[in-house]
């Protein structure tokens, strides 16, 4: 019990609250997307765009997996921190890719729209380059951090 709870202390912040936000993002999106409230989802659609968990899912898998490999292994675990800090900016880079050409498709047309599958809002850049945004720069600026302090260790591997 007590390696549990030394593996969780070094598990960083950045990555347990990337873990945190994207399940709860995951969790809302699945319920939106099976609690057979279609006028709900359809709504929420114009200021998320389509499969607003989309990328958020696989942050929910991936990060467990490999942070159980920072609980377990000792002597490993600067390399896991930074194969989950790694995955996240890459996915949140892909999400705020995603969000631009979202942006860039924009009409005017799209925000009267009677299809809600079209249906965008002027509001939808916070959910689709805001958030990723931010939440990329706070990995980033951690990962960055982190090289500083430990430099000599992470290329001695």
């Amino acid at each position: 019990m007590n390696k549990l709870k030394h593996g969780l202390d070094r598990i960083p912040v950045d990555i347990k609250a990337s873990l945190l936000l994207a399940s709860v993002i995951f969790i809302f999106w699945i319920i939106m997307e099976y609690a057979n409230d279609r006028a709900t989802y359809e709504y929420l659609l114009q200021f998320t765009g389509w499969n607003p968990g989309s990328h958020y899912s696989s942050m929910v898998f991936f990060i467990p997996l490999f942070g159980v490999n920072i609980i377990l292994d000792d002597n490993n675990a600067n390399r896991y921190i930074l194969i989950i800090r790694g995955y996240l900016i890459i996915m949140l880079s892909l999400r705020i890719n995603y969000g631009i050409q979202d942006g860039m498709l924009f009409t005017p047309e799209l925000l009267t729209t009677d299809n809600p599958y079209l249906r965008t809002s002027p509001y939808r850049p916070i959910y689709t380059i805001l958030l990723p945004s931010i939440w990329l720069i706070l990995v980033g600026f951690k990962t960055f951090m982190d090289y500083l302090r430990n430099r000599k260790q992470l290329l001695a591997r």
